[in-house]
């Protein structure tokens, strides 16, 4: 799910693109995923279409289309997609194999915490524009869009990245693992020193840190079993 804080981007991002073609190429069925953008459309659009875009995934047209497990669906996302995905795993309830429901997230650089908590003033105006609320007065949907509010025990496993010095605080990030290890959600923090922002950050070892992530997450429930031959019944 694209960054671009809430009002810019798509699905069709040369660099995300990319980040695409190597979880294909890592043996995951992968799908960028378009919402509706804010000012034009605030908060709650954009996770409604996410929701809705899982949703489509699990309808058995698509699962018998692309070979999809509906069960094993993760989500990964950066910046503002970060948010969104965040938001996907922490907002819902009920089993993780059902609705929008997905049972694996990987955040990098997300605002987890659009109260105002640990943002920097620049950044302000761009939650306000996002949540359809006017810079500098509270604003009632901080709450609701914030991963934060809605962590609970039922939350799938999280990744979550970000970098030690860049434009969202580091403390957005350790907000986030506080709360899900507290409810006793297994949750991985890696930090990354420096500057990078989002999937900036990804180099050969974040990558293979969010791979050994989904592979442990996302593996079968049962391996399938071969059916006995005739010399092996007997």
């Amino acid at each position: 799910v694209h960054g671009g804080s809430w009002a810019r981007g798509s699905k069709n991002d040369v660099a995300w693109r990319a980040v695409c073609q190597w979880l294909g190429a890592s043996g995951y069925p992968t799908f960028a995923v378009d919402y509706r953008l804010a000012p034009a459309n605030p908060y709650p659009a954009a996770i409604d279409d996410l929701a809705a875009a899982v949703e489509w995934l699990r309808e058995p047209e698509q699962t018998e289309r692309f070979g999809i497990d509906p069960a094993r669906i993760g989500a990964f996302g950066g910046s503002a997609g970060g948010n969104l995905v965040a938001l996907l795993g922490t907002r819902g309830i009920g089993p993780l194999d059902e609705g929008s429901r997905v049972a694996a997230v990987v955040e990098l650089s997300a605002p987890v915490d659009l109260t105002g908590v640990a943002a920097t003033d620049d950044f302000l105006p761009v939650q306000a524009a996002y949540l359809g609320c006017v810079p500098g007065v509270e604003c009632p949907l901080a709450l609701a869009a914030s991963p934060s509010t809605w962590v609970d025990e039922t939350d799938p496993p999280f990744l979550v990245a970000h970098s030690t010095d860049e434009m969202i605080p580091l403390e957005q990030a350790r907000i986030l693992v506080r709360a899900l290890r507290g409810v006793g959600v297994d949750t991985t923090f890696v930090q990354v020193e420096g500057r990078l922002h989002s999937i900036a950050m990804i180099d050969d070892e974040l990558k293979r840190r969010i791979l050994d992530f989904y592979g442990t997450t996302l593996a079968p429930k049962q391996l399938p079993v071969a059916p006995a031959t005739d010399a092996a019944a007997g």
